[in-house]
């Protein structure tokens, strides 16, 4: 299900993700919201920096929150070790990344009522700080895995959170054939349950590059929601402040320091404040 459109306009949502992750990519997210770019945030609550990082996001409740499920990354899972090993590497911590997710979860490996045990811890963590997630998505979008996904819409079905995102992908290569294919499962799996979604997301292909196509992105969702009688879109951003150095501990190669660059850059403010573009929160793109 996606939310209402306007026709001739672009209803998009910009969203910051990995907030939470380290105290530069907390500040980043707050200054682009400040600047009038962000209009949501994804928390990570897994991580040492989390505390403060929840404490800034209290103060500003404008800005949406979701909860950016972690079941990869490297960092100390939220419920107990002995309870979810097949969630965890050699040194008791998620999974790296979802290439290793992948790995475990194609042959079978990834015991999804453990997955559900670490999301319940992650999602209460979150509660307890004071945030109430108003969507969900997943750290590096493993929430694409059927199964995983199964588990996501049951979550977000018990916790009343409405809105989920879908991750799309615009490649023409294997790899965004097969995103894009499992995109498709997940949005019929969402209209079945009646959550919402958007009709088209940016910023999943190349995260490492990816601060040379913000504004081109947005310039080409524009067109489509000219053409087609409007959209609703996401738009994911992975910003930090130059010399992360926490950073270090994620070797995934995103230019976070890039993509805000761009994200503060003129010309896609104004872009973005054209009358053709409304720049809205997950609830408001689903009720409004």
């Amino acid at each position: 299900m996606t939310g209402p459109r306007r026709p001739g306009v672009l209803r998009l949502i910009v969203n910051g993700d990995d907030y939470g992750l380290t105290p530069d990519i907390s500040r980043a997210v707050l200054d682009a919201h400040e600047a009038g770019v962000l209009t949501t945030t994804s928390v990570v609550v897994t991580t040492p920096a989390f505390a403060e990082a929840a404490e800034a996001l209290r103060q500003r409740p404008e800005l949406g929150v979701g909860l950016h499920l972690a079941l990869v990354g490297g960092d100390e899972p939220a419920a107990a070790r002995d309870r979810i090993g097949t969630l965890l590497d050699r040194e008791g911590r998620l999974l790296p990344s979802w290439r290793a997710f992948l790995a475990r979860a194609s042959t079978g490996r990834i015991d999804h009522a453990q997955a559900r045990l670490e999301l319940e811890a992650q999602h209460e963590r979150l509660r307890r700080a004071g945030l109430a997630p108003e969507h969900l998505d997943s750290h590096q979008n493993v929430h694409l895995w059927p199964a995983t996904a199964r588990l996501v819409v049951a979550l977000a079905e018990e916790w009343g959170i409405r809105s989920v995102r879908t991750p799309d992908s615009q490649g023409r290569d294997p790899r965004g054939l097969g995103i894009r294919l499992l995109s498709g499962r997940l949005r019929r799996r969402l209209a079945a349950a009646g959550l919402h979604t958007t009709e088209a997301m940016v910023g999943l292909d190349g995260a490492e590059r990816y601060a040379r196509r913000v504004a081109d992105d947005v310039a080409l969702l524009r067109t489509r929601a000219e053409q087609g009688g409007g959209l609703v879109a996401e738009l994911a951003l992975h910003l930090s402040h130059p010399g992360d150095g926490a950073l270090a501990a994620y070797d995934w190669g995103y230019d976070y320091a890039g993509a805000l660059a761009a994200g503060l850059e003129p010309g896609l403010a104004r872009v973005l404040s054209e009358p053709g573009v409304e720049l809205v929160t997950w609830a408001q793109a689903r009720d409004r």
